[in-house]
């Protein structure tokens, strides 16, 4: 369908018709669908890597005495957890829609999920990407016994994050 036939039949809908009549309002709900899946398969491997961190820089808490280590295996730590959060503060809720819900209440309530998904990647480098280096480079630079190896990871790590 194109997205003009699309846009007129959902204008000729009206504002307080039920969102449920017709395969203009099912188009819409599927694609709807699709993108509340691919955003849960998004946390869902987040939440995953995340628990893999936690998991791993716990231990190197336990093993590793040099401070700045620590230091930064618990920024790594504390931002795994945080980036969990922020994903899951910004998911849309999965509360089942009501079949005859109105086009308006229906478009509000996903442009209010589409906005929260748009403010969250506008953030990503302050929340994901700044504490992860961070944390990455505090690690590498108390365990490395190489200033010039610390200087090339962090001179790497600042390119692949910009």
């Amino acid at each position: 369908m194109q997205l003009e036939h699309f846009k007129q039949a959902w204008q000729d809908r009206g504002d307080d018709r039920p969102a449920e009549a017709g395969p203009v309002a099912e188009d819409v709900r599927q694609r709807v669908a699709k993108l509340h899946a691919q955003i849960r398969r998004r946390d869902l491997r987040e939440a995953a890597a995340a628990l893999a961190v936690i998991v791993i820089f716990t231990r190197l808490l336990w093993i590793v005495r040099n401070t700045t280590a620590r230091v930064g295996a618990g920024i790594l730590i504390a931002s795994a957890v945080m980036i969990v959060g922020r994903l899951y503060a910004a998911r849309p809720r999965d509360a089942p829609r009501p079949v005859a819900l109105p086009v308006a209440e229906f478009c509000r309530a996903e442009l209010a999920a589409v906005n929260a998904q748009i403010r969250l990647l506008r953030s990503v480098a302050w929340w994901y990407i700044a504490p992860v280096i961070v944390g990455a480079n505090l690690v590498v630079a108390g365990l490395s016994r190489s200033a010039i190896g610390t200087v090339v990871y962090l001179a790497v790590t600042l390119a692949m994050g910009a």
